[in-house]
């Protein structure tokens, strides 16, 4: 078995309260503060700080396996993810005789379990929209569906009360087409530091892989941090909940 390194720290950011956006929230939400941490490696090789942890799969609505991302992991992940993949429920058939267990815009999870090389017992297993399928005026569409996709990973999340969970970076590769990264990654950081958290949850991973996805993630970070959403986070600083 291939060991993998973990991914390399590039840098921590301390998701704001109260949010910029705080006088839209209902004053008996409560909304909890979360660590958000930018990654440059194989998401394979994450390492949760705190257990459980899960990391995020980029899938397929079959989700038993597919290339890239999807297909590192289910070979790290060995027959006990193979076998829990194949226990997932069957939403449909389409007309091709392939079961659909996890529709584009959503996430299902297996775990606890032990899975070969990987760090962690629970795998969020989302299908973000094949971008190429859309023409540009129908982009609207795709955006909310990538939206979804990473708002459920976010609930499966506190579904299994997960403290880490690592992003892949979903539809960011062949299925992001003719969208531009940064309109992709934009929508997926947006997506998780407009998240209200959870008791349990106390970081969030984002992991890249190419030099292109850490420069452009790092744009739109900065971007944040100058519209009061996110400041950089210092060691060992604690993260709190507030009522907001």
């Amino acid at each position: 078995m291939n060991l993998v390194k973990a991914p390399v720290h590039i840098a921590s950011f301390l998701v704001l309260l109260p949010r910029p956006n705080n006088n839209a929230i209902p004053s008996s939400s409560r909304v909890y503060q979360f660590s958000l941490h930018i990654l440059q490696g194989s998401i394979v090789g994450f390492c949760p700080s705190r257990t459980p942890g899960a990391i995020v799969n980029a899938a397929n609505t079959l989700c038993l396996g597919g290339g890239g991302v999807d297909g590192a992991i289910s070979d790290a992940g060995g027959p006990n993810l193979h076998r829990d993949r194949l226990q997932l429920p069957i939403i449909h058939n389409i007309p091709q005789g392939q079961a659909i267990r996890c529709p584009t815009g959503s996430a299902v999870v297996t775990g606890p379990g032990t899975y070969g090389a990987l760090h962690v017992p629970y795998v969020i297993h989302a299908v973000g929209p094949n971008y190429k399928t859309f023409e540009p005026s129908r982009f609207h569409e795709a955006d909310a569906l990538l939206q979804s996709a990473y708002l459920s990973c976010l609930q499966r999340g506190k579904d299994h009360k997960i403290k880490c969970i690592a992003f892949s970076l979903l539809s960011a590769g062949v299925y992001r087409g003719k969208r531009s990264l940064k309109d992709i990654l934009k929508i997926g950081l947006d997506s998780i530091i407009h998240f209200d958290g959870y008791t349990e949850l106390k970081e969030i991973s984002v992991c890249a892989f190419s030099k292109e996805e850490i420069e452009t993630l790092m744009e739109i970070i900065q971007s944040l941090e100058k519209d009061g959403w996110v400041r950089p986070q210092e060691k060992e600083e604690e993260n709190s909940d507030v009522l907001v």
